[in-house]
This record gives structure tokens, sequence and C-alpha cells, in this order.
């Protein structure tokens, strides 16, 4: 799922020196990936706005909001620690 919001300038601030093309990418997902992992998806994801959409590559920042599996309902119900997921997460 993802939620999209965007902003005119003026209802924007952004810092010195960024464009008014600032992107700011937050996604909240499961706990458990790797600094390794992280950082790949930093680089692809910054790689391709940068490419596809000429987004300056310091203009793009990602948040991750990393919340423990416990701390998810989803299917049925049921917490996520208790879900096959279908990938694997460290927990």
């Amino acid at each position: 799922m993802q939620r999209i919001n965007e902003y005119d300038v003026a209802n924007f601030e952004y810092s010195t020196g960024k464009s008014p093309q600032t992107t700011i990418i937050d996604i909240t997902l499961f706990k458990g990936r790797t600094r390794d992992t992280k950082k790949n998806f930093y680089r692809e994801v910054t790689n391709n706005l940068h490419e596809k959409l000429g987004i300056p590559i310091n203009d793009i920042i990602i948040v991750l909001n990393e919340v423990p599996l416990e701390n998810c309902c989803i299917k049925g119900g049921l917490p996520a620690d208790e879900v096959n997921l279908g990938f694997i997460v460290e927990r």
C-alpha cells in the first residue's frame, strides 16, 4: 500500500540548499532488515528517482520506521509474528 502527499511549494518548507523537488519517502516496515539491505534499498531508490525523474540525489530523504512484528495486526487479526509472511525477517 502507498499513500502519496504532494504539497505546493508555498506549503512546504525545505532546508537551505534543497530544491522544490525535495522528496521525502517515509516507510513503515517490520523490524529485522540488515543494515546492508537498507543501504542497498536507499541506493536503488535514490538512483531510480534521480535517473527516471531527475530528482537531485541530495534532495531525496528516506526514513524507515521499523516496528516489531508483534506490534502489527495482519491476516485475520493475528499479530505478524504469528503469521507466515512469505519472507524472512530477523526476529
